[in-house]
């Protein structure tokens, strides 16, 4: 993203990571593995958020969806990349990357307002699949910063490719999975994923970095200009259920 949007004010979050013991009140549909709260842009803004992860859902999630997804719809060559510390390290840094913002943002105009305000209902589709986009930008980052084992290089992405299909079964009235569904999308036509005859998929990894950045830096961008019109125009043209999703 340009200098220009960056925000300058981030606040450290804490991070806890938790094994989930019980559950009660609202919590009817798909269970959460992490959540990074509160959603106040004033709060956030003077405070940070606070991020949990609740590693014992994440495990379940992994060993009892997102490995017989991988069985099925991932190249044999590349199945055994696919590992729970790349999901639970993603997972980590989509949250991050949710704190990071951008929330409070100057219009053209040179008003304040908010990205939420700006995106109304586009907003959380599209906060979503930034968190998840720019967290595996995070994690090449990081890594290449030998922050986190080069072991992961390969892993984080193939992992990602997977859970693609584990996040996008829920349709496209649920914003995480239209907001996967405008990252594999964006993914397979720049040629980062790559269609087998026998329906299977693999990561290109010529092509996998490249079509990373770019996605993360058009969300970026259109969150930090509040440009509602080509969040629209981004959503319709690749937040779809194409052929190869189904």
């Amino acid at each position: 993203m340009d200098d220009m949007y960056k925000s300058e004010d981030v606040t450290f979050a804490p991070i806890r990571i938790i094994q989930l013991v019980y559950n009660s009140g609202d919590v009817k549909g798909p269970q959460i593995q992490a959540f990074n709260l509160p959603n106040d842009e004033r709060i956030v803004k003077d405070r940070g958020t606070s991020m949990v992860m609740l590693k014992n859902v994440s495990e379940a999630k992994f060993n009892l969806i997102l490995q017989p997804i991988t069985d099925l719809i991932i190249i044999e060559e590349q199945r055994e990349l696919v590992n729970f510390d790349s999901f639970f390290t993603h997972t980590i840094c989509h949250e991050c990357c949710h704190g990071i913002g951008p929330h409070t943002i100057t219009l053209p105009s040179g008003e304040k307002s908010t990205v939420r305000l700006e995106l109304q209902e586009l907003h959380t589709t599209l906060e979503e699949a930034k968190a998840d986009i720019v967290g595996l930008w995070a994690l090449n980052f990081l890594i290449s910063k030998d922050l986190l084992p080069k072991s992961l290089v390969k892993s984080i992405y193939v992992s990602f490719l997977a859970s693609c299909f584990r996040t996008a079964r829920f349709g496209l009235e649920e914003v995480h999975s239209k907001g996967q569904a405008l990252q594999f999308n964006w993914l397979l036509e720049k040629g980062a994923y790559v269609l087998h005859p026998d329906e299977t998929f693999s990561v290109d990894f010529e092509n996998i970095e490249g079509a990373v950045e770019s996605l993360s830096r058009e969300i970026l961008t259109i969150q930090a200009k509040g440009d509602k019109d080509s969040a629209q125009k981004l959503l319709e043209k690749y937040g779809q259920m194409t052929k190869p999703l189904l």
